[in-house]
């Protein structure tokens, strides 16, 4: 059924430091509530390695290559943005989409 059909990219982001696993998993459960912050995508972690993966689904039937070029430089660039944070120090921002954000939260 073309309906069911899907297209699904993923970014491995890396792994945390163990310091700052508090401070990177409570962000990215901020940024995942209702998607404010990854603008639809998932931040995940994999359980063997805690590696952060950004994912993103869309349905192909609604992708055209103009589409799928758009949603590759977003996934690109979203990926870049938390891959940064995610690699930083306790000093380090998360992205500034985040920042942004929350307000929402307040």
């Amino acid at each position: 059924n073309d309906d069911k059909a899907q297209v699904l990219l993923c970014s491995l982001l890396g792994a945390v430091r163990a310091d700052r696993w508090p401070q990177v998993a409570r962000t990215l459960l901020l940024a995942n509530h209702g998607w404010t912050c990854t603008r639809g995508g998932t931040l995940g972690v994999i359980p063997d390695d805690d590696t952060v993966s950004l994912s993103i689904r869309r349905p192909l039937h609604s992708l055209d290559a103009d589409k799928l070029a758009a949603l590759l430089g977003w996934v690109s660039d979203m990926g870049l943005a938390w891959k940064e944070y995610v690699a930083g120090d306790s000093n380090t921002e998360p992205p500034a989409l985040f920042q942004n954000r929350l307000n929402v939260y307040a």
